[in-house]
């Protein structure tokens, strides 16, 4: 009889509690699941609903045995788990994680890990993060990008776990660098938290704040709503990604004075056109979502830069052009 494979999964939130039901759900009794959480409620919900085989209180004890170790943690918690499971692993095993930046994390497994344990960065890009865990099901990775950071140092065994872990809940793995996967996060879901605290910051600031608040509706609760949660962990991940995110940050100040502009010239239609334009991108992007179907683009092997995606390759070579200036 073939031995099963040992996972751990640590922190048994939605993301974990996910992972654990989709892979029992196709791989069975093939897949043996050690689960841990600092809350032991959890523990027994991701048991009650067969997430896990197993609950271990004992973080370095649960990954004794383990061929494959998840940490279904926040971005803020990884590099103290690390620290807490690296004696405890054993040769050759293979360690990803779910937060939502790769090259931070890469660097403490780097520097914490043993020589002989393997770490792949990894991302499940989740669109529903607001349900409860009642809702999670064995499909919540059904169709999901699941970007998987590749370096030339990552070993192929390893790489090659991790895209069948990821094959197995019928997710889709992205390869990329997790230089190009920070970069884009930055664009994509750290603009839109610094966007909803400029605005709160330049509301609630305003001396009229107190007579605004009383007209704000669904239109200030919903473009605010992601700057709730941690306050620490939401700076933690802003700060370790200045680097990619400053670039979009200046992108974003050329993107309101070139509407201010718009506006103030009053041309009706050309902002009708301006506005149709986004409105058809966005329902193109969410529909292409939920049906899980992507346009591909061959990957160039060059250096990857932010500037390029914010304003294309002539404008950043004259920009840096100036500045060498």
């Amino acid at each position: 009889m073939t031995k099963p494979v040992r996972l751990t999964i640590i922190g048994l939130g939605r993301t974990g509690l996910g992972l654990g039901m989709a892979l029992k759900a196709v791989a069975g009794d093939q897949i043996h699941i050690v689960g841990h959480d600092k809350d032991p409620e959890r523990t027994r919900v991701a048991s009650r609903r067969k997430a896990i085989d197993k609950g271990d209180w004992n973080l370095p004890r649960s990954v004794e045995e383990a061929d494959l170790v998840i940490l279904a943690l926040p971005f803020s918690q990884v590099r103290e788990t690390l620290t807490f499971i690296a004696e405890a692993l054993r040769p050759q095993a293979v360690v990803t994680d779910t937060a939502a930046l790769m090259t931070p994390v890469l660097r403490w497994a780097e520097s914490i890990l043993p020589e002989e344990v393997h770490f792949i960065p990894g991302h499940p890009i989740l669109r529903d993060v607001i349900g409860d865990d009642e809702a999670v099901s064995p499909d919540m990775f059904r169709d999901v990008i699941y970007c998987v950071g590749t370096t030339a140092q990552a070993h192929p065994r390893a790489v090659k776990l991790v895209s069948d872990m990821i094959s197995l809940i019928a997710a889709r793995p992205l390869f990329l660098q997790p230089e190009e996967h920070d970069a884009l996060i930055a664009g994509v879901e750290q603009t839109p938290q610094v966007m909803a605290l400029v605005l709160l910051h330049a509301l609630t600031r305003s001396p009229g704040w107190k007579d605004l608040r009383k007209l704000a509706g669904a239109q200030m609760e919903a473009g605010t709503y992601i700057a709730v949660g941690d306050a620490e962990a939401l700076v933690d991940m802003l700060l370790a990604n200045g680097e990619h995110l400053f670039p979009w940050l200046e992108g974003l100040e050329a993107h309101v004075r070139y509407w201010r502009q718009l506006l103030e010239e009053g041309d009706r239609d050309r902002v009708v056109e301006h506005v149709r334009t986004l409105q058809e991108a966005r329902e193109a992007w969410i529909r292409a979502a939920l049906e899980g179907r992507w346009e591909e683009t061959p990957r160039s092997g060059k250096r990857f830069s932010p500037w390029d995606w914010l304003f294309g390759e002539s404008f950043t070579r004259r920009w840096r052009g100036r500045r060498e200036e």
